[in-house]
């Protein structure tokens, strides 16, 4: 930690019972000990800058819509309808 930093690791932790859990994830990278930051759209780690990303509610109904065998949004496209928009379509 730098100087002058105050970090509360104590709100990291939970206790259920005679068990302590942990409230946050821990980075695969840097190992026990190191928490990474929750933000909207992504989980980071602060130490060494890794990053894993959210997955959003429409990439989920989408990724369902392929597993079963359903048509998806990318489908129902004809010859030169959606996108790439070059001249001649």
């Amino acid at each position: 930690m730098g100087k002058g930093s105050n970090t509360q690791v104590w709100k990291y932790y939970a206790i259920e019972g005679n068990k302590i859990r942990r409230l946050r994830r821990e980075c695969p990278r840097c190992g026990r000990g190191v928490f990474m930051a929750e933000h909207s759209d992504r989980v980071t780690c602060g130490r060494c800058n890794y990053t894993e990303f959210k997955r959003k509610d429409r990439e989920r109904d989408r990724d369902r819509e392929r597993q079963k065998g359903g048509k998806g949004v990318e489908a129902g496209r004809g010859k030169g309808e959606g996108k790439g928009g070059g001249k001649g379509q």
